[in-house]
């Protein structure tokens, strides 16, 4: 649809920017930083390990807590 045509660019984020077609909507667009872009590193840590504890309800609750 906006092939060819000029789109506006509301910066919502540091990350996230609403593109707009007049009064058309399009969407957010989701952008790394310039200084991300051209990393070599993942940008998703890699998950190494996973802990299989079992969740109590008070244990839950006490994350809650400690979360807040």
């Amino acid at each position: 649809m906006a092939a060819g045509h000029v789109i506006g660019l509301k910066q919502e984020s540091e990350l996230k920017w609403r593109a707009r077609f007049f009064d058309v909507d399009l969407g957010v667009i989701e952008c790394l930083p310039l200084t991300d872009a051209f990393w070599s590193g993942a940008v998703i840590e890699t998950v190494t390990a996973v802990h299989t504890e079992a969740a109590s309800p008070e244990t839950t609750r006490q994350r809650l807590a400690a979360s807040t």
